[in-house]
């Protein structure tokens, strides 16, 4: 732990150094605030880093020193970052703090991202009062819960860990459906874990046509299934009831 601390500490003090030596003077009635945004910032920086490298060390350390885990970057906490890249023990440790392991994206969002996914900024402009800005767009364009990014990456460990934590397992319904993603990339597996703990075998997804231009439909996971030539994944989920 002692170890994690110096290296955060170090790297914080180094990014800080550097990010000084690169600014211009400011006004000094500002430059208090400034600092402490810039601090900020850094340790946002840090945190996101090691959930990516999955260093439990430093994500310790900076629990301890009372980061609030449950803090953002577009739409992603560091448990969607180390869920997506498969790193167990990090996930664990974000788990055990409390992080939540259903964050996703409610209906308004997921439009959003729809329609910000395929250029449609008069739909966007339409759907509000004002159209959203380049951060809320990527902030809902990234959103998926941790369970769907570690389905998608293919970490069955990490998706078995976030579901005994209590995780959805039918989160995202229509628009990112674990069981969907799991389909897709043709991983068994993760599809007879998802319904062993209550995926549901008929629930439709939304999927885009063969021509872009033509849109969207809905098609049930088996026909999924049938749409890229898995007949093993059609029989595990025709096992379960899918029709």
């Amino acid at each position: 732990m002692r170890l994690a601390r110096f290296r955060w500490s170090f790297t914080a003090v180094l990014l800080a150094c550097l990010t000084a030596c690169q600014s211009a003077p400011g006004n000094p009635s500002t430059d208090g605030d400034e600092a402490a945004r810039e601090a900020n910032r850094i340790d946002t920086r840090i945190w996101f880093e090691a959930a990516d490298a999955g260093d439990t060390g430093i994500l310790a350390a900076m629990l301890d020193d009372g980061i609030d885990p449950r803090i953002e970057r577009q739409g992603l906490t560091a448990l969607h970052i180390a869920a997506s890249g498969g790193r167990l023990d990090a996930v664990r440790l974000l788990v055990d703090a409390g992080v939540d392991v259903d964050l996703g994206p409610d209906e308004a969002a997921a439009r959003i991202a729809d329609a910000a996914g395929h250029g449609y900024r008069h739909i966007l402009a339409l759907m509000r009062d004002e159209e959203p800005g380049p951060d809320e767009i990527a902030r809902a364009t990234s959103l998926r819960t941790p369970l769907n990014l570690a389905v998608e990456n293919g970490h069955e460990e990490v998706a078995a860990l976030l579901i005994d934590a209590g995780a959805d397992v039918n989160a995202g319904g229509e628009w990112y459906s674990p069981l969907y993603s799991a389909i897709v990339f043709g991983d068994g597996e993760l599809v007879k874990l998802l319904l062993d703990h209550g995926a549901q075998p008929n629930d439709a997804v939304r999927i885009q046509e063969r021509s872009v231009f033509a849109g969207f439909r809905y098609a049930r996971p088996v026909e999924v299934a049938r749409i890229i030539e898995r007949d093993d994944l059609v029989a595990v989920l025709q096992s379960y009831g899918g029709r």
